[in-house]
């Protein structure tokens, strides 16, 4: 849904992320995937269950450092 989301700001290019699933399940680097993909940034994210609760946890990453540009916990 985070892809459907930002999809609605044009000067943003958001690829797929069925396309960057398959790359991520052959074990390549988030750098070599946003290569792959044409991509300055990967969106990273994590989901987790606590109690009756759920965690999201969402990383902004610029592909070509590796570095973290923005990072939140969404609880609900």
């Amino acid at each position: 849904e985070l892809g459907v989301i930002l999809s609605q700001f044009p000067q943003l290019f958001i690829v797929a992320s069925i396309s960057a699933r398959e790359l991520w399940s052959t074990g390549i680097s988030a750098k070599e995937i946003a290569h792959r993909l044409g991509v300055r940034y990967v969106l990273q994210g994590i989901l987790r269950r606590q109690g009756h609760r759920l965690r999201a946890s969402v990383l902004l990453i610029e592909a070509r450092t590796g570095e973290q540009i923005w990072g939140q916990n969404f609880d609900g």
